[in-house]
């Protein structure tokens, strides 16, 4: 069963009932955090990608931090900690701007690679210190900020 009050929602299901407070606001304009001047593009297969973010965060520790560093046809994913060491892995891509180094918490990364849909992403850029921009082409973007090493 479904009610609704003002300002609350009622789901009654058996002897369970859960209710949600509606917002009294208009919901934040979102889009204002979208990057539209990141000109430095790679498009990158997702599998391999995802694979190798999760066999280099396997060294992160508890920061989950990587560095992606992208240059005219790789980009390359490492991560070190103290206690374990360091890894890094390369991958072909088709990147189009200057070289570039952004860390990122790689978790959040893997949160959209796994759930686009495509078999390419692509990463866009404006520079180290700028929100990157992932979308599978379709209308699934993600906006991830880069973390100060």
């Amino acid at each position: 069963e479904f009610s609704q009050s003002e300002r609350h929602l009622f789901f009654q299901v058996g002897d369970r009932v859960l209710f949600s407070r509606m917002l009294d606001s208009q919901f934040p304009k979102y889009e204002r955090i979208i990057p539209r001047d990141n000109t430095n593009i790679a498009v990158v297969d997702r599998a391999a990608l995802m694979a190798a973010i999760k066999r280099v965060g396997l060294v992160s520790g508890q920061n989950q931090s990587a560095a992606f560093s992208f240059t005219s046809n790789s980009v390359t994913v490492s991560s070190q900690s103290v206690e374990v060491g360091d890894a890094d892995e390369s991958l072909l891509c088709e990147y189009q701007g200057s070289e570039l180094q952004v860390t990122m918490n790689y978790s959040y990364v893997l949160d959209f690679l796994q759930a686009a849909q495509e078999q390419s992403v692509s990463i866009a850029l404006k520079n180290e210190m700028s929100a990157v921009l992932f979308s599978d082409g379709s209308d699934f973007i993600n906006v991830v900020m880069v973390m100060r090493r």
